[in-house]
């Protein structure tokens, strides 16, 4: 018996030792997405933190189409302690996952926080934050406090793509009333497919991109700078970021 209880001890060691050195394993956190939009300043903040402390805070206009800072930085252990923790309260797990309500007419600081977990779920609350749960607004301060603390300045892309999801109903409606141009992937530049396609895949990042794409893309897009693309019955609203070495914002 001693020498079966030593020989499952030694298994669950080399078990342990295993899992540590995979990649993402099912212990580690998700990927954190903050997207906070003031109404009283015109720049809005979007913060990225990954599960190994990575973090990245793009600064952004909504009304010219530019990003006007890029900055990452690593978080120390410390600090990942907690986010796991804000992570852990039970209020902030009842409230993901409820989606973005209505913002009807109110004014106010707007957010979206997103968790991507490791097994490809993915949960968002979001609306006004004055009106967000505690422990919601607590991690939207810590995330925000995290980025101006331990994330630094890094040159800027020349240009960035930003997708964000059309739902089925809102894409019929667009087919019925023709209100903008569709474009079918297929049909447009093949050099263009994998960073559309990466853009789609990844709503609401900022994905970089050089003035050659940026140049064929541009005579696409609406007057609002956006391309709405249909890819395998999928709709994507796809809008074009300049960057610091981009051209002038309005162009």
């Amino acid at each position: 018996m001693e020498l079966r209880g030593l020989i499952l001890s030694l298994l669950a060691v080399f078990a342990c030792s295993s899992e540590a050195g995979t990649g993402r394993s099912a212990s580690q956190g998700p990927e954190i997405r903050l997207d906070l939009r003031p109404f009283e300043r015109p720049l809005s903040t979007y913060v990225t933190l990954r599960p190994d402390g990575a973090i990245q805070s793009i600064q952004y206009s909504t009304s010219t189409f530019s990003v006007t800072a890029e900055a990452e930085g690593s978080l120390p252990v410390s600090a990942r302690d907690r986010i796991s923790a804000l992570l852990a309260s039970p209020e902030l797990r009842r409230e993901m996952g409820k989606g973005q309500p209505s913002t009807g007419l109110e004014r106010g600081d707007l957010y979206r926080l997103r968790l991507d977990r490791p097994e490809g779920r993915v949960v968002e609350t979001g609306g006004f934050l004055a009106d967000a749960p505690p422990a919601v607004r607590s991690m939207v301060q810590e995330l925000s406090r995290l980025a101006e603390e331990h994330a630094r300045p890094v040159p800027q892309s020349w240009a960035y793509l930003r997708s964000e999801p059309i739902s089925p109903r809102r894409l019929d409606r667009i087919r019925e009333r023709g209100m903008v141009r569709l474009l079918p992937l297929d049909e447009l530049p093949s050099g263009l497919h994998p960073t559309l396609a990466e853009a789609a895949g990844r709503p609401f990042d900022f994905i970089p991109i050089q003035q050659g794409a940026y140049d064929q893309l541009l005579p696409l897009a609406s007057p609002g700078r956006e391309l709405f693309v249909v890819d395998r019955g999928e709709g994507h609203q796809i809008a074009l970021y300049t960057g610091a070495a981009g051209p002038p914002a309005g162009e």
